[in-house]
């Protein structure tokens, strides 16, 4: 399983503060026969 998932946090002021975020966890099998999976998400 390879996993990244960076994420940059930013503060306006006291009462807001701005997240950003990207993560992606990719699972590649050993048995050739099976798939591969990936899963994305960001914001």
């Amino acid at each position: 399983m390879v996993s990244i998932a960076p994420s940059i946090d930013y503060v306006v002021n006291n009462r807001l503060n701005i997240k950003f975020f990207y993560d992606r966890r990719q699972t590649i099998p050993v048995i050739s026969t099976a798939y591969p999976i990936t899963n994305t998400r960001g914001a």
